[in-house]
């Protein structure tokens, strides 16, 4: 009887465990899938990471123009490469379909703005956060069933309506002067209508950039602990990395007037942990996510627990 007993107890608890977790679970779905509701205002800035890459293909020219259009997003970050026939296109990894680099990813016809490739680029996101449970897996299964072609980074120029941020990691490989006045080309029309900044991971690169072409902003990523010496250099935009953010950086950096990206934050329990660290300082931030509209729901959720 003790036996059974036990065994009943142990199976109503972990039932109940179970009931309460897929409650909430689909609760937090259901409020993101209202998001509408939640995303027209909200504090701090949140930029939709290689465009909204959690509804479509990362990078794409689908993805960028949904985040320009969505008020949820205050901006928009892309990769861009060099192609081996001088093209500057979005990508942030140098391999199109697994296969070949995308240097060898050769253009057909390039003809206002309508172009078609010999390759296409496959983008495939994986679950994020698989133990969280609060990210919708339906959307990450859509954007592993697509496939886009690689966008040109004049069309994303063309596609900006001037009222958001855009901000463009440069991937330096080889060629990096030729790529670098192939982006001012690119720009310098737009410099005075649109918000434009440029960042990479390359220090040196990044740096001789900012000599060359003084006009823009520029934003260094901090990736590792021994690249944090670099917040007293030249530059005063940072991207650091949502592990190495410290409340103390962030009043650092408002004293210096410089400005402060946190990358990448994907997940209720990355949201949670940053406004841990930051209090109310997370709304001098600006917070790069895959999910722009989850922050945003959060962002609203912790305005309306203060009323």
């Amino acid at each position: 009887m003790k036996i059974k007993k036990l065994i009943f107890t142990t199976g109503f608890i972990s039932t109940s465990f179970l009931t309460v977790f897929l409650s909430n679970k689909l609760k937090f779905e259901k409020n993101v899938l209202n998001h509408s509701t939640y995303n027209k205002v909200h504090d701090g800035i949140i930029i939709a990471h290689r465009g909204f890459s959690s509804i479509y293909v990362e990078n794409s020219a689908k993805a960028v123009k949904k985040g320009f259009e969505l008020p949820c997003c205050d901006g928009v970050e892309v990769d861009v490469r060099l192609t081996k026939d001088g093209k500057v296109v979005l990508s942030h990894d140098p391999y199109v379909n697994g296969i070949g680099l995308i240097n060898d990813c050769k253009y057909k016809d390039i003809k206002n703005d309508k172009y078609s490739s010999e390759k296409k680029m496959i983008s495939i996101k994986s679950y994020l956060m698989k133990k969280d449970g609060n990210l919708l897996v339906n959307r990450t299964n859509t954007v592993q069933s697509s496939e886009e072609k690689i966008s040109l980074l004049t069309k994303v120029v063309d596609d900006n309506n001037c009222n958001k941020i855009l901000i463009v990691d440069i991937k330096f490989d080889d060629d990096e002067e030729v790529l670098m006045d192939k982006i001012n080309n690119i720009f310098e029309d737009y410099n005075e209508c649109l918000n434009i900044i440029f960042q990479s991971d390359n220090y040196k690169e990044l740096s001789l950039m900012k000599e060359k072409f003084p006009n823009y902003d520029y934003q260094l990523i901090i990736k590792k602990n021994k690249d944090l010496k670099y917040l007293d250099s030249e530059f005063n935009y940072f991207c650091i990395r949502k592990n190495l953010i410290t409340k103390d950086l962030v009043d650092d950096a408002k004293k210096n007037n410089n400005r402060i990206c946190v990358w990448t934050i994907n997940s209720y329990d990355d949201y949670k942990s940053l406004k841990k660290k930051l209090d109310d300082r997370i709304n001098d931030v600006y917070i790069i996510s895959d999910y722009p509209d989850e922050i945003c729901y959060l962002n609203n959720k912790t305005l309306r627990l203060k009323k």
